[in-house]
């Protein structure tokens, strides 16, 4: 798009935010700023020092918002134009301001319209250096699923930052009651993930890169067969071992499976030694 992309770092500091986190936040701001500027416009981001926070800017010379839409767009599936061909589903703003206030941190949007916008980050900072650079994935599980506190997130953190010696492990199921189940026989030896669908599992996979992969077949959506497909046609996935979930045992199912290359099935239900 021929747009000028600049950096304005202020000196290096420790930010109380779980890494994973905080890509999240930064990236789907830039993201959502490239997205939304035209051809040959500016995007840059800007970080600050204060007392004991920092701020993080991003701002564009893109289409900009009006006040009704600066109020709205944080909440969930809102677009800034409803009838652009820009895609995304509105989500992406929603799952930021969550993960910040969830980080004792602050969000806001400074916009005029048809000139551009500045979204302003603040966060906490910290004297404490970095435990580690694993994803900690269970952080942003716990927002997903619900109002989560501050003290929990960090909790999830902690906890996924004891995990990083163990194998990882993807499980897909839509009920959550398997989920759970699975994740409590495998957890001792294993740092499990979850998704409650095909489309998100196949996200993770591509961003955490699991150790194994877990998948139910009967999903709403993509179901277990389209799972594995997209999988094996990925570079970034096709090595990962793959377990389908199936309540058919027939013949045809298992063969639908083989098919897809995946490497091994077990029939629904299933006993915690096996």
């Amino acid at each position: 798009k021929q747009m000028k992309l600049t950096l304005n770092l202020d000196r290096d500091v420790n930010v109380m935010a779980a890494h994973d986190a905080l890509e999240v936040m930064v990236g789907n701001l830039v993201s959502n700023a490239i997205k939304y500027t035209p051809e040959g416009g500016k995007v840059s981001v800007t970080s600050k020092l204060l007392d004991n926070t920092i701020q993080i800017q991003v701002t564009d010379t893109g289409v900009g918002m009006t006040k009704a839409q600066k109020e709205d767009v944080f909440e969930r599936f809102v677009r800034l134009d409803k009838t652009s061909d820009i895609a995304g589903t509105g989500i992406g703003l929603s799952i930021v301001k969550e993960l910040i206030l969830a980080h004792n941190g602050q969000v806001s949007v400074d916009s005029i319209e048809g000139q551009g916008s500045t979204f302003t980050i603040t966060l906490p900072t910290t004297e404490q250096a970095a435990l580690s650079d694993t994803l900690s994935i269970k952080a942003i599980e716990h927002l997903t699923q619900g109002e989560t506190t501050a003290s929990e997130v960090t909790q999830a953190t902690e906890e996924a930052l004891t995990d990083t010696q163990q194998e990882l492990i993807l499980i897909i199921d839509d009920n959550p009651d398997m989920r759970d189940y699975i994740s409590e026989v495998l957890n001792p030896n294993y740092h499990c993930i979850t998704a409650d669908r095909g489309e998100t599992g196949i996200e993770l996979a591509k961003t955490q890169v699991p150790d194994l992969i877990i998948c139910d077949i009967m999903m709403p959506g993509i179901d277990g067969y389209e799972v594995a497909k997209h999988l094996r046609d990925d570079i970034i996935t096709s090595h990962i071992p793959l377990v389908l979930l199936t309540a058919k045992g027939d013949k045809e199912s298992r063969i639908q499976g083989w098919n897809e290359n995946i490497d091994d099935y077990m029939t629904k239900p299933f006993d915690e030694e096996e």
